[in-house]
């Protein structure tokens, strides 16, 4: 049985900009992975004496199967894609029910 979910995500402490675009490029590369490259929108800016960040959230709620289990592995897969390029990133990942909120 699948649910509907939306994701959003923050990425922050990031060093410059080539750290920004680093991150980018691995988060696309897991979406596309998951077939949610088109579902999910991100960008990256600089957050004044915070440092670069990269942020995202999905455009609608989509279907996963297994909710809980999936949403967790997923997390996982996107803590390491990250923290490969960017070890000392803060990392938060939010899901949401679309007939629920935030």
């Amino acid at each position: 049985m699948s649910e509907s979910i939306e994701l959003a995500f923050l990425v922050r402490r990031l060093i410059d900009e080539d750290q920004a675009k680093s991150v980018m490029a691995s988060i696309d590369g897991l979406l596309r992975e998951q077939g949610l490259r088109d579902d999910v929108t991100m960008g990256w800016s600089i957050l004044n004496d915070l440092g670069w960040m990269v942020g995202g959230e999905s455009l609608h709620p989509f279907p996963v199967s297994q909710a809980d289990v999936w949403c967790s592995e997923f997390e996982q897969t996107f803590q390491q894609c990250v923290s490969a390029v960017a070890p000392d990133a803060d990392i938060r990942v939010k899901w949401g029910d679309p007939y629920e909120g935030w």
